[in-house]
């Protein structure tokens, strides 16, 4: 993104200001300020030759958060000096904004999208097509022709696709000049960029020759299906498709676990629209924060999509190929729920969870819930609650038999990639067992300190000392309970977010979060995958922290033994330490 080209505009408001003749006072308070600015400076150029040195490791987004603020102080350095001066330095605008893209060029090089066809075939993509079909769709294609797992029929709308579709409703300028401006710290410019990015998609026209390619993949998917007698997507005369993101950067490095949308039960006649629909997701502002945050450019703002065909599920979940909090231990995770699994990833009821030995097979531990409604299919392509029946609301919705099945698919597909995986997977209402998404597992390095922590310190009250532990790690601020809908635009800096369910709209803050905790979810949900990709300490699932909870009150979170103090607890503060880079993720 051109982050940098945003300077422009500020310049020619501050050589204004550089016009207006100041006063001694006021002299002196720029200058005092300058010398504070250029104190900072001095700062993050001694950490980033700290980091060279070679004794640290570090990650894309530290050195792109260090040149952003590094960029930000010497721009402010720059206005001080052409105020001081009036007006006599406007020159170094210009070589700050060449200098500043020039760093940018080096750290985020333009990515091109490669020719291809316009659609392709699960059965035709492979893990390194991931440029041509987005990571998810590419790894799934992967999962089902060369790990000969079971996965679901369908197509990849490619990232080519994008690319024209974009080039036809000239909407690619639009994206690059409104990045170029765009401020992420003003969240009305954020939400109103991104609104009118998506108000361009919703009135865009998708190319004929794009239109046909669709029509024709849709029609070769019901034809295979007629020929498969597949049971788990109704007739063979009403095709039902889940159009799923599967951007370029999706399920790589970093998973953008929720940021996109996703589409179940869509009849064959919706798809182009849903198609669309994606595509605007793309531009909404926790997606563009994402982007943003972790320091990609606008040619990597790429989405493929995914048609496949639907998996009327009877249960479904996700399943960990290892603990994300204890990667050492010989375990296997599998939450399941009754319905659709996407009440697992949303975090919207507490799953059953599983845990099940890696290297027997063996079912280690059952923990049942009770489930009174469920997510279902509904006949006219669409999908709803329903009440679960009251004969299995207590019992486990898994039997030995799937639980070995799934265990194997599991072993085998983080034996096939070498690192552990992320799996989502249905059961459909003939038994018959699906994988539907399989991406690496965010692990962080175990950190050894974190086992001195007392299991109480009796001389603080415990407010809270319940739920599951999604991030493991020690944060302390002040609550901020988020009820549904609430403005997120006031979180403090170090606030402790507080919220009663796992909507992934809540990752605009985590990067000022100390902690996150929830009323309900899972350690498999989608905001939990994001808590650990910016390592926030996460508990959920306690039942009542909103309730419990009052917004503004100090208090300290141990994601460790899943206690919520009152106060400051020094104690365990002291084992608070700096967001370290994953075990998988590219370090420099």
């Amino acid at each position: 993104m051109k982050f940098f080209k945003r300077f422009a505009k500020a310049s020619t408001e501050t050589g204004r200001k550089s016009d207006k003749r100041l006063t001694l006072k006021e002299k002196y308070a720029a200058f005092q300020s300058l010398l504070k600015k250029n104190d900072h400076v001095h700062s993050i150029m001694a950490d980033l030759e700290e980091k060279l040195s070679g004794e640290y490791l570090f990650d894309k987004q530290y050195l792109h958060a260090s040149v952003r603020s590094l960029s930000d102080e010497v721009f402010s350095i720059i206005e001080y000096l052409d105020m001081l001066s009036r007006g006599k330095f406007k020159a170094l605008y210009d070589r700050h904004n060449s200098i500043s893209l020039e760093v940018e060029q080096i750290l985020s090089p333009r990515m091109d999208t490669p020719a291809s066809d316009l659609v392709i075939s699960l059965e035709a993509l492979r893990g390194d097509m991931s440029d041509v079909a987005g990571g998810k769709l590419a790894n799934l294609g992967e999962v089902k022709s060369s790990v000969g797992i079971p996965a679901p029929e369908g197509f990849s709308i490619t990232a080519y696709a994008f690319k024209r579709f974009m080039e036809h409703n000239r909407l690619s300028d639009h994206l690059i000049e409104g990045l170029s401006k765009l401020n992420m710290s003003r969240r009305e410019d954020v939400e109103g960029f991104c609104r009118q990015m998506q108000d361009r998609v919703a009135q865009a026209e998708i190319p004929a020759e794009l239109h046909e390619a669709i029509r024709k993949a849709t029609e070769d998917l019901r034809s295979k299906r007629q020929y498969l007698n597949s049971p788990s997507s109704g007739s063979p005369q009403n095709l039902t498709v889940s159009v799923r993101s599967s951007a370029v950067r999706e399920d790589g490095e970093l998973s953008f676990a929720g940021q996109y949308a996703t589409f179940l039960n869509v009849p064959e006649d919706l798809i182009a629209q849903r198609y669309k629909d994606v595509i605007a997701s793309l531009f909404s502002p926790r997606a563009v924060f994402y982007y943003k945050s972790k320091g990609f450019s606008e040619s990597e703002m790429v989405m493929a999509v995914g048609v496949l065909n639907m998996v009327d599920a009877k249960i479904g979940g996700v399943m960990y190929t290892r603990d994300p909090n204890d990667p050492d231990s010989d375990t296997i995770i599998i939450n399941a729920l009754r319905g659709l699994g996407k009440a697992v990833v949303d975090g919207r009821y507490p799953p059953h969870a599983y845990l099940v030995s890696h290297a027997t097979g063996q079912v280690r531990e059952t923990m049942p819930v009770h489930q009174s409604t469920m997510l279902v299919c509904t006949p006219a392509g669409d999908i709803r609650e329903e009440e679960v029946p009251v004969e299995l609301r207590d019992t486990p919705c898994l039997t030995d038999a799937q639980l070995r099945t799934l265990s194997e698919y599991a072993a085998a597909l983080e034996k096939h990639y070498h690192i552990p995986q992320d799996i989502e997977w249905a059961i459909d209402q003939s038994e018959r067992i699906s994988i539907l998404q399989s991406r690496p597992l965010k692990v962080l390095p175990v950190n050894s300190a974190m086992a001195s922590i007392p299991r109480r310190i009796e001389q603080y009250p415990i407010l809270i000392d319940r739920g599951l532990i999604a991030c493991k790690g020690i944060g302390h601020g002040r609550a901020f309970v988020a009820r549904e809908g609430a403005d997120l635009s006031g979180f403090p800096a170090g606030g402790v977010l507080v919220a009663p369910n796992m909507a992934t709209d809540l990752v605009v803050v985590m990067d000022r979060a100390s902690a996150i905790i929830t009323d309900t979810g899972s350690v498999t949900g989608h905001l939990s995958a994001l808590a650990r990709e910016f390592q926030v300490p996460m508990i959920v699932d306690t039942g009542s922290a909103t309730v419990l909870l009052m917004d503004g009150q100090e208090v300290t979170v141990d994601a460790i033994h899943c206690n919520v103090y009152e106060g400051r607890v020094e104690e365990i503060l002291r084992f608070t330490t700096s967001r370290s880079t994953f075990r998988d993720m590219h370090l420099y």
